[in-house]
């Protein structure tokens, strides 16, 4: 193993920071729609499966993480 240390540089550390920083908005986000369509659906009485909210919330959040794996491969 070198002595010698790894400096990444200055644009890869704020494409790490701005990656971080969506990421963390859009998986808050998708928690938040989800959230919504279940306290709506329980206020109706109705299945939280029919809410169209939780859907946006569950669906964006699954298509998020399949790009996820399509952009790391």
């Amino acid at each position: 193993m070198s002595s010698e240390s790894v400096n990444p540089s200055s644009q890869s550390v704020a494409a790490g920071v701005a990656i971080a920083v969506v990421s963390s908005f859009v998986n808050g986000s998708t928690f938040v729609l989800q959230k919504k369509g279940i306290l709506r659906a329980k206020k109706r009485g109705d299945s939280y499966l029919l809410d169209g909210v939780w859907w946006s919330g569950t669906l964006s959040s699954e298509y998020c993480a399949l790009l996820w794996h399509a952009i790391k491969f």
